[in-house]
């Protein structure tokens, strides 16, 4: 029981520290998952979208007493697929140049915060 109450004060601090960790990085990160996604889109050749359509189904129904009898009843269904997309290749290298050069910014302010959330 003693160990649980000590320990308490050390898990009250990770938190703050996580959260200050998650915010020093967020942009650094969203940029970086910019380029990779980019970089797979130029080494695949295309893009992938993803669509939702929405499908009507049709099925055998209960009746309001819970007996199944031909009772048909339409039930509307979201379907989401994946779509290759064609896309301009240069336009893609230009957004890729100009993301690396939005992490190479972002790297060292990210390093900076995170030494102010340690210390």
């Amino acid at each position: 029981m003693i160990r649980i109450l000590l320990l308490l004060p050390l898990a009250a601090c990770a938190i703050p520290q996580q959260i200050c960790e998650a915010q020093a990085t967020r942009a650094l990160s969203t940029v970086q998952t910019l380029i990779a996604q980019t970089q797979t889109t130029i080494a695949r050749g295309y893009a992938i979208e993803r669509r939702t359509d929405t499908i009507l189904y049709t099925e055998v129904c209960p009746d309001s007493d819970g007996t199944v009898a031909n009772n048909f009843c339409d039930r509307l269904q979201p379907v989401t697929t994946q779509v290759p997309v064609a896309v301009d290749l240069n336009a893609e290298r230009a957004k890729l140049r100009d993301l690396k050069r939005k992490e190479a910014t972002l790297a060292p302010k990210a390093a900076s915060a995170l030494r102010r959330c340690q210390g």
